[in-house]
């Protein structure tokens, strides 16, 4: 009786044997496919950014070439360059400038610029001598720009810079008078009707700089 008990067990402990195996095989072929599969997503994930990245580069070139003008292009370390003004604003020297067609106070023209990320006109020898020339057909035009006195009694550009009233183009008015505008194309004069007076401005900003 002992004798078949032992019978038994051995046959059954030799039937378990081969599982312990068989399992890690298993495990094995499914670390195999899943590290293969692995392999294959990563090889299409690099392929995909591959064609990304040409079809971007072209897609640029495309951007370039419609929105560059011929002649604002610079080729810097072989990188090619141009520099972009929304629609309706003009570029001059990597600067772009926007002529209001309506009339506003000055400080709903400086809200107006702020708006678009610019400031009011702040006026020096290169931009003066375009707005002349911009302006030959409309001499009498009273423009806003980015002067203003502060509570001080000082005198500033927008952008914070001190403005120093001894150019010849500089007209001071009167004692209240708290901002400035531009008149007959390159004389600028004091007026302390900020808010009644109703003219066009003049904004500018740095041109942004598209780079294939």
């Amino acid at each position: 009786m002992a004798h078949g008990c032992l019978a038994r067990a051995r046959s059954t402990s030799s039937s378990y044997e081969p599982i312990p195996g068989m399992r890690a095989r298993r495990v094995t072929t499914t670390i195999m496919q899943v590290s293969m599969s692995l392999q294959k997503q990563y090889g299409n994930l690099k392929l995909t950014w591959e064609e990304l990245k040409t079809n971007s580069s072209r897609k640029m070139l495309n951007l370039k070439s419609y929105l560059c003008l011929k002649g604002e292009e610079t080729n810097m370390k072989n990188d090619v360059k141009c520099a972009l003004c929304p629609t309706n604003w003009y570029l001059i020297g990597g600067t772009c400038y926007y002529i209001s067609k309506g009339s506003k106070s000055w400080q709903e023209s400086k809200m107006f610029c702020d708006a678009r990320n610019s400031t009011l006109l702040i006026l020096n020898e290169e931009n003066k001598k375009w707005i002349k020339e911009s302006l030959l057909d409309a001499p009498n035009t009273y423009l806003w720009i980015g002067i203003y006195k502060d509570k001080s009694g000082q005198w500033f550009w927008v952008n914070g810079t001190p403005f120093v009233t001894t150019p010849k183009w500089f007209h001071p008015g009167s004692k209240e008078a708290e901002c400035a505008y531009l008149y007959y194309r390159e004389s600028v004069y004091t007026t302390a009707e900020c808010n009644s007076h109703q003219y066009q401005w003049i904004c500018e900003k740095a041109a942004a700089e598209l780079s294939v």
